[in-house]
């Protein structure tokens, strides 16, 4: 682990995680320790603070370090260890075609690049494992694409491209753009009204940050209109123009599989990967350390006291 610094974390009561001035922790018992490998509090404190460089929105008006940010990194690291314990067991390598593939996806999310060093190497790895894991124990690519490719109508899986203007004279300047075949991104670059219009209109899942959409985001938090309107369309097929009242004219596509392949690894339902992941969780020896939480097999996650 490449070491930029070391700020130490004092934990404040059932809040906040606060940096200090200290250049070493006081605390010196592990933070995590998960089927006996450990995670130092120096470490931790490192990586967290280096994280929460990238990310503005983990700290308080105070300065201080959200306490459930840190319980949530406790948790990727818990669960990153409990699969490559798993993989190292059955003899599977991380290879370095997942680690690029992880750094290149990672690098395209808002924040990623203003993270420390240490963090973005730790979750490239944290992501990497997790594809290794999923690759060995899950779906093939080829059932995952196929599955993808069937449509979200089964597949429940959307990864999309939008354009949204005020009018329906523009989004029909659009559309008919896209029916000469010019590229639905440059389109988007150039008419769409929409934030996402910078990455040539990729819609990101506002849970996760990840390219890909469930069902249930979809229909819960984005907009319902955007099923029936790409219900009968198939991948790599722009949407007739449809509005959506008090928001705009919109005109969707569904992302190729080739560019979102890890992405829809995501978000697809495997019942076989998830019943493993229950399972090694649930018996994993994990201990965390008692001024962050106390780990939870049965929702696999550090929670509060």
């Amino acid at each position: 682990m490449i070491s930029i610094r070391r700020l130490a974390l004092a934990i404040a009561p059932l809040a906040v995680l606060a940096p200090t001035l200290s250049s070493c922790s006081s605390v010196r018992s592990d933070a995590i320790t998960v089927n006996g490998e450990s995670l130092s509090r120096s470490d931790f404190d490192e990586i967290v603070v280096g994280y929460a460089a990238g990310f503005p929105g983990s700290v308080l008006e105070t300065g201080a370090l959200n306490a459930s940010m840190a319980r949530g990194f406790l948790t990727d690291w818990a669960t990153t260890q409990i699969y490559a314990t798993r993989l190292e067991a059955d003899g599977v390598a991380v290879t370095d075609e997942q680690l690029a593939a992880a750094r290149e996806g990672l690098a395209r999310q808002t924040g990623f690049a203003e993270a420390s060093e240490v963090a973005q190497n730790f979750y490239v790895y944290a992501a990497a494992v997790r594809s290794a894991f999923e690759e060995q124990y899950g779906l093939t690519d080829d059932e995952v694409r196929d599955a993808y490719e069937a449509g979200p109508s089964s597949s429940k899986v959307y990864c999309l491209r939008g354009i949204l203007t005020a009018d329906e004279p523009r989004i029909g300047e659009a559309a008919l753009r896209l029916a000469t075949g010019e590229d639905f991104a440059a389109v988007a670059a150039e008419i769409s009204s929409d934030p996402t219009k910078v990455t040539g209109g990729i819609l990101q899942n506002p849970r996760t940050g990840g390219a890909c959409l469930d069902d249930e985001t979809l229909l819960g938090q984005v907009a319902p209109q955007f099923a029936e309107a790409l219900a009968s369309v198939g991948i790599d097929e722009p949407t007739a123009p449809f509005e959506i009242p008090n928001v705009g004219w919109v005109i969707l596509i569904l992302r190729p599989f080739d560019e979102v392949t890890n992405d829809v690894r995501d978000v697809i339902a495997q019942p076989g990967l998830a019943e493993l992941r229950d399972e090694l969780v649930r018996t994993a020896d994990v201990s965390v350390g008692s001024q962050y939480g106390r780990w939870d097999a049965t929702k696999g996650e550090v929670i509060p006291f």
